[in-house]
């Protein structure tokens, strides 16, 4: 007998674990606990010496990993995140030495826009 080439292998998959119970994911460990603020930590102390001191000490690639570590931990254990962890953060305070300026037109966010005609305004 020749294999249905139109049978969908993904719906027989899900039904065949449909009857498994989800994995919940364990609850953190004390080493996890740890690795999660030792990485809030990293990454704050490598934002004041990149934006706050025009110092800084690893490479964005390094930087990037460590921001990458943070968010998969967080997103395994999601009560784990908190209002101040670096991933809920946009942007930073602005430097004392600089001033305000004017802008002509307004900078808006295209982020927000949902109609085309708008945005190619």
């Amino acid at each position: 007998m020749q294999p249905n080439l139109f049978e969908n292998k993904s719906d027989e998959s899900r039904e065949e674990g449909s009857s498994k119970t989800p994995q919940v994911p364990a609850a953190p460990s004390a080493n996890v606990r740890r690795k999660l603020e030792d990485l809030k930590h990293a990454i704050r102390r490598h934002d004041e010496l990149y934006y706050v001191q025009s110092r800084p000490e690893i490479s964005d690639a390094e930087y990037d990993q460590l921001f990458r570590e943070l968010q998969a931990l967080e997103n395994q254990y999601p009560d784990l995140r908190t209002p101040d962890s670096p991933t809920q953060r946009v942007g930073g305070a602005p430097l004392a030495q600089f001033s305000k300026i004017p802008h002509e037109f307004p900078l808006l966010s295209l982020d927000s826009e949902m109609d085309e005609e708008r945005v190619l305004a």
